[in-house]
């Protein structure tokens, strides 16, 4: 099984993972007058400059936004990311819901607490994508678990290494650079059994009994894990793996907030107020819906009004 790499990667030294435009733009730092941004929200429904003036098309082009007239893969995305909520959702394909719910700490618990009280079969997770991260890293954990250990020595320094994510395979890769496609071909097959040893592992290994050490995650259990696994299956987590390894770096971020299962289905939902998709977003979200057929919506929480 052959990982579906780009021709687009690029090599730090200091990551020795493969990069691509997603990771190398500095989309944090690209500055844009009002009149740059009112051209690009303009042109994010067709890609098309076609109300830029030269001196302005010459500017946006030399953020690397634009290319003989036309939006290039970073323009689109900060395109989109300059567009209202209701927009995006429009240019994204996404589902926008408006919830009207009692003020809570976080507007993320306020809808888990919501649906766990509408859908008493479904278990939702916040988690930011994690859930998913975490079960395609039990699935390969044994093979890097294993090289770990041989690269490092000994298990405590591999154990440093490797409690985090799925990304610790990145040292291991001059020493095995066909890495990532074995990374695939596990997660592909590895059974139920094994994957729940390894989070067994992992999970011992975050030092808290109630929570993870390393992120805030709620609802992320060895239960939550199990039955995400089997709503997936191991064709879907292999698709998800393979695209997430093109570029580990961008499809890390962005992911929507809450994971939900409910037996055999499985959705992905992007909490807002009055806040928009960043770049992170508009980069992921698409496509992981794409490559694993997943549901993913948006909902706009409204706080009630107490009185």
């Amino acid at each position: 099984m052959k990982t579906q790499v780009s021709k687009l990667h690029h090599y730090n030294p200091l990551w020795r993972v493969p990069v691509t435009w997603r990771t190398t733009y500095s989309w944090d730092r690209v500055k844009l007058t009002p009149v740059m941004q009112r051209i690009l929200r303009h042109a994010a429904q067709t890609g098309i400059l076609d109300e830029a003036s030269r001196t302005t098309t010459r500017a946006l082009e030399a953020r690397g936004l634009c290319n003989e007239g036309r939006l290039t893969r970073e323009g689109r995305v900060v395109a989109i990311s300059l567009c209202d909520l209701q927009k995006q959702c429009e240019l994204l394909v996404l589902p926008l819901n408006v919830w009207c719910l009692t003020k809570a700490r976080k507007p993320e618990l306020a809808v888990m607490t919501a649906m766990s009280q509408s859908q008493s079969s479904c278990r939702v997770a916040y988690c930011e994508g994690g859930a998913i991260m975490l079960l395609l890293y039990c699935l390969c954990f044994e093979r890097l678990y294993q090289l770990g250990k041989k690269h490092w020595g000994n298990a405590q320094v591999a154990q440093s290494f490797m409690y985090t994510s799925i990304m610790c395979y990145s040292y291991l890769l001059d020493e095995h650079p066909d890495l990532p496609e074995l990374m695939v071909a596990d997660i592909a097959n590895t059974e139920e059994q094994a994957m729940i040893r390894a989070f067994d592992i992992l999970k011992n290994w975050q030092g808290s009994r109630d929570g993870w050490a390393f992120q805030d995650w709620v609802g992320v259990d060895r239960e939550f894990v199990q039955e995400l696994f089997r709503a997936l299956g191991n064709a879907r987590c292999a698709a998800i793996a393979r695209r997430f390894l093109e570029d580990p770096y961008a499809y890390s971020k962005g992911w929507p907030d809450l994971v939900w299962v409910d037996d055999s289905r499985i959705g992905l939902i992007e909490v807002k107020t009055i806040d928009r998709f960043r770049p992170s977003q508009i980069i992921t979200i698409p496509e992981m819906r794409e490559v694993a057929d997943l549901q993913v919506e948006v909902t706009r929480v409204r706080w009630r009004d107490a009185g």
